[in-house]
């Protein structure tokens, strides 16, 4: 079982949208790098840091060489700026739209609160601080996902869902059928025999369990053998090896290739598994089915995934004018190759002091170029009256 602190940092990551960042009281951290501006927002090096390490520790759990590493965070790095970028502007949008999030951000933590054995945010507060971790900072990051979410469920998908028609929905259902199938289910009973280490062993144990099944076929009674000859635990034992209702995608392939299709009321030859052989007696059987597109639950769900996916593609382009839309300037440094967002280019022209003489020049030239356009217009004013 987890640790409260384990927990508690489990949960935080998963509430954690892409792009929180750490900030002191008066705001953001003045030891912290700028990499980007965001209108008027910025985005800070610990953000991207934090987010990138998070990627290297996963990559590392799958196994991935630091060769293979290194090639991931190419394409990586870019993925997480462009994430931070966009949240930021998410956020944003939802100032504009004075959308409200405190209420589910209050729900989010009393979960959380409720999760780690406490009875007052006051307690989650202390046991957040002792795992190093602010839960001021855990409500603005709740917050920024909540307004995220907020603006594209208004922007995005209320628009796609408004335009959904029923014969969109139909096809998304003949196209996905089987999303729908509900697997077949089948009721089992069973006389275990445990498997020996010793190989000699084991061929009498194999041995043991051929002659059982030899006997049921010949009309031996399964429930009186299960009491007489199982090895199974007493409870599966004294329920005549009742061992209940299975769905058959769960079924090791060695089971289910031979009960999924035997008569009710057969019983198997013996299966070898890990730890013994078995014989199966079919109870009962139920096939798998197809729920029909005119359920209200399939339709309800068809309908929401065929909005999610449609809106993902809406999200795209909704991103992409908000990126248009905005000033956004973004660190030399941090213009890494595959980098969706543009940064602005800002000319810096440097600053030199003009002297005296260079300024009675420059007036000079000004006003003579200034005399020469007068008389220029002067004579084509003449010209064209002639």
């Amino acid at each position: 079982m987890k640790s409260i602190q384990a927990l508690i940092c489990f949960i935080v990551l998963s509430i954690l949208p892409l792009g929180s960042f750490a900030q002191d009281e008066n705001g953001y951290n003045l030891l912290d790098q700028v990499i980007a501006r965001v209108n008027t927002e910025v985005i800070l090096m610990s953000a991207f840091e934090r987010e990138l390490k998070m990627y290297i520790e996963e990559f590392k759990q799958r196994g991935k060489s630091d060769t293979e590493i290194e090639k991931e965070l190419t394409e990586t790095r870019a993925k997480i700026l462009d994430g931070l970028i966009d949240q930021q502007l998410l956020t944003q949008r939802a100032k504009e739209l004075s959308i409200d999030v405190e209420a589910q951000v209050n729900e989010q933590l009393v979960r959380l609160m409720k999760e780690v054995g406490c009875d007052s945010l006051e307690c989650l507060e202390q046991k957040m601080r002792e795992v190093g971790v602010d839960i001021n900072e855990q409500r603005r990051g709740l917050r920024m996902r909540f307004m995220a979410d907020a603006v594209l469920g208004r922007e995005v998908y209320g628009d796609v869902s408004r335009k959904v028609t029923d014969q969109e929905k139909r096809q998304f259902y003949d196209k996905h059928k089987e999303w729908f199938v509900v697997p077949g289910e089948v009721d089992l009973s069973r006389i275990f025999i445990r498997k020996p280490k010793e190989p000699a062993a084991q061929e009498q144990a194999l041995s043991k369990a051929k002659e059982i099944a030899t006997l049921i076929k010949g009309g031996g009674d399964f429930k009186s053998l299960v009491r007489s000859k199982s090895e199974d635990p007493a409870e599966i034992v004294n329920k005549d090896g009742k061992i209940g209702k299975l769905a058959l995608n769960q079924l090791s392939p060695e089971i289910r290739t031979v009960v999924e299709k035997a008569d009710i009321g057969s019983s198997t030859d013996p299966i070898s598994l890990a730890d013994g052989y078995a014989i199966f007696r079919v109870d009962a059987r139920k096939d798998s089915e197809t729920r029909p597109y005119e359920d209200n639950e399939v339709k309800n769900a068809v309908f929401q995934r065929l909005v999610m996916e449609k809106g993902q593609e809406q999200i795209d382009l909704y991103l992409k004018q908000l990126r248009e839309d905005a000033f956004i300037e973004i660190d030399p440094k941090y213009q890494i190759p595959g980098l969706k967002t543009a940064s602005a280019q800002i000319k810096v022209t440097p600053y030199s002091e003009e002297s005296e003489k260079e300024k009675k020049k420059r007036l000079k030239r000004e006003k003579k170029e200034k005399e020469q356009q007068e008389k220029a217009a002067a004579k084509a004013k003449e010209t064209a009256r002639k």
